[in-house]
């Protein structure tokens, strides 16, 4: 393995770096232990943080983090873990507060003068969606030292860094304040910090001829001076320099001074600012990296919030055509009806809708809401919001679904049991994109894309009027109905790997899979419940399963009654039963696949060699199956 490192990435201790190589395989408490006793491998003196709060161990070459029952817990990606948890590249985790970047194969290089160095985030082109990490670089100081790189030892906090050095700027150069304006491409943001400049207006034109320019410009007097646009405004102060901030080719922000009185600063001043910009501009940059980094880590929890438990999963036909209609309708804005049986997986389609969306990106909120599950008497507060005192215990304004969603997707959920004086108030919404809150007087407007399911025949209830003919029209711009499970059951052998998997790694089971005729019975059963009844099957089994196979002794007693095991006489053995079972399987197999070995030995998961002695065994007629 390679020098596996985590890189601290937040202000306590930005860049400090702490190597893995401890964290070997084989012993129940190996790793390496970071906490704040004594004796951990990483010591972390931060105040949400325990003793042994967490552990980093690497198993079969990969690497993990176990939460050792701390108080305050450990997230991965802003997310708060259960169990251990995988570390792939690149990956952030926090512990109480202290945040780390799990960092193979990463260079750092050390900050002249200590063991710290600086995060540079840059774009992941191969995922978008993930924060990437490009380089270490060292701050780039003047060789001596100057007053400037005093502060740099005394704080970790780079906003108190900043505060500092403005404070120090107006110690060395009179009469006026400083303050600071982050470049957002032609708009200006002030930074608010603790210093003493007071709100001012400065000219515009000013500003953006110190970035054209690049370099330092000094109005002696703005209120004389035309040549900016802007200038003579009320509250505009008379002398004013401003100085672009870079940090390597970038400029981060402007650095200002300014004064009331004209002409307040003389060449020797602005020498002295001359020679505090790079500092200053280096601190920006980094906190202004920091910010983004904050920033990303928000965007991966929103996300991490609206991405689907796992993956549609099928390969019969029916879903290779859904899934390249998913693809193809995805990209488009269009609202979509999902129609289908409960339990077909109409939520997991939305969301896939809303993943492949153009529009939106990975922070974009994914805002579902399920009509029938709320009642009516709440329904319309849940949709629009309220103000406060809109009714009784309305203390604070509240946003309903339709304005959570702005920007992203709204999922209406069995739209079908929406009460009609609501879809008069929600298709009024979609026409006009706003809407007032309940007790409010000030319109909100809204622009999402409209997704909705259910398990009704809207048709059926257009005409028998208990829903909108206008709504559902607006709804039903691209329809797609879900097929019921036993119309595709050739995918239960997929879905049962799928979801054994999935409740393996959830309650730490090590089941190898289901015996074949446990399987057969499980494609044969018409699944009342699709997807979603499957799915607990598998859960019941493994939670009750002694051994490391689902058996057919393992399954619940509806599938048995299907194939009639429920029924079989009280003296019949096992074997004579499972004999019976197989046989049955076997014979409606053939059947469904009109005497077709090859298509019957596929359906039943066993090859067509086996199929035939099975066929010889139980002196199974093919040819009538092929006529049936």
């Amino acid at each position: 393995m390679a020098n596996e490192v985590i890189i601290q990435v937040n202000d306590s201790g930005l860049g400090r770096k702490y190597s893995l190589d401890g964290a070997l395989n084989g012993t129940p408490n190996g790793g390496v232990v970071l906490g704040r006793a004594s004796d951990a491998d990483i010591q972390l003196l931060g105040g949400l943080i325990s003793k042994r709060h967490a552990r980093v161990y690497r198993a079969d070459d990969r690497y993990f983090i176990e939460d050792l029952a701390s108080r305050n817990g450990v997230t991965v990606n802003g997310v708060r873990i259960t169990k251990p948890a995988r570390l792939e590249p690149n990956d952030l985790f926090a512990i109480g507060d202290a945040a780390f970047l799990f960092a193979p194969d990463l260079e750092v290089l050390p900050m002249d003068g200590g063991d710290k160095a600086v995060i540079v985030t840059g774009g992941n082109e191969s995922d978008p969606t993930r924060p990437g990490f490009g380089h270490v670089v060292p701050v780039p100081l003047a060789a001596a030292p100057t007053p400037v790189e005093a502060f740099l030892g005394k704080s970790a906090d780079l906003k108190t860094l900043l505060s500092e050095l403005l404070r120090f700027v107006e110690e060395r150069i009179p009469f006026g304040a400083a303050g600071l304006m982050r470049a957002r491409e032609q708009s200006f943001e002030p930074v608010c910090l603790a210093s003493s400049a007071r709100t001012v207006s400065l000219p515009k034109g000013l500003l953006r001829a110190a970035l054209a320019r690049d370099q330092l410009l000094y109005v002696p007097d703005a209120a004389a001076d035309t040549s900016f646009a802007g200038a003579p405004q009320v509250g505009t102060p008379r002398s004013i320099v401003v100085a672009p901030l870079k940090a390597g080719s970038e400029t981060t922000g402007l650095l200002f001074l300014h004064a009331d009185r004209p002409r307040a600063y003389e060449a020797a001043h602005l020498d002295a600012l001359a020679a505090l910009v790079p500092s200053i501009a280096v601190v920006l940059g980094l906190w202004d990296r920091q910010q983004t980094l904050a920033a990303t880590l928000e965007r991966m929890q929103v996300l991490h919030a609206t991405k689907t438990a796992s993956a549609i999963v099928g390969d019969s036909p029916v879903w290779r055509e859904l899934r390249a209609l998913i693809a193809k309708v995805s990209a488009a804005p269009s609202p979509v009806l999902i129609q289908g049986e409960s339990g077909t997986g109409k939520e997991l389609v939305a969301r896939e809708l809303h993943a492949g969306s153009r529009s939106a990106g990975p922070a974009a909120p994914f805002v579902a809401i399920n009509c029938g599950a709320i009642p009516e008497h709440l329904m319309e507060s849940e949709l629009f919001g309220y103000e406060k005192g809109a009714f009784t215990g309305a203390q604070k304004r509240t946003p309903g679904k339709l304005e959570l969603a702005h920007g992203g997707t709204l999922f209406l959920d069995e739209i079908g049991d929406l009460p009609l004086a609501l879809q008069v108030k929600l298709l009024r919404a979609l026409q006009e994109k706003q809407f007032y809150r309940l007790g409010g007087a000030q319109p909100v407007s809204i622009d999402f894309r409209l997704l909705a399911a259910t398990h009704r025949e809207l048709r059926a209830m257009v005409g028998a009027g208990k829903f909108r003919e206008d709504l559902f029209y607006r709804i039903n711009v691209v329809n797609m109905t879900l097929p019921p499970l036993r119309e595709h059951a050739d995918d239960v052998p997929l879905l049962v790997d799928h979801f054994l998997a999935e409740v393996n790694a959830d309650l730490h089971r090590r089941v190898r899979g289901v015996e074949r005729t446990a399987l057969a019975a499980l494609c044969r059963y018409s699944w009342p419940g699709n997807v979603r009844e499957l799915k607990n099957v598998i859960e019941r089994a493994v939670v009750l399963l002694d051994g490391d196979v689902i058996r057919v002794s393992d399954l619940p007693a509806e599938i048995l009654a299907d194939h009639g095991l429920a029924d079989a006489p009280a003296d019949a053995t096992l074997p004579r039963q499972l004999d019976a079972l197989e046989k049955k399987l076997i014979t409606s197999a053939l059947k469904r696949a009109r005497g077709k070995k090859v298509a019957a030995a596929r359906a039943l998961g066993i090859s067509r060699p086996t199929l035939d002695k099975k066929i010889k065994d139980y002196a199974i007629d093919a040819f009538a199956a092929e006529e049936a």
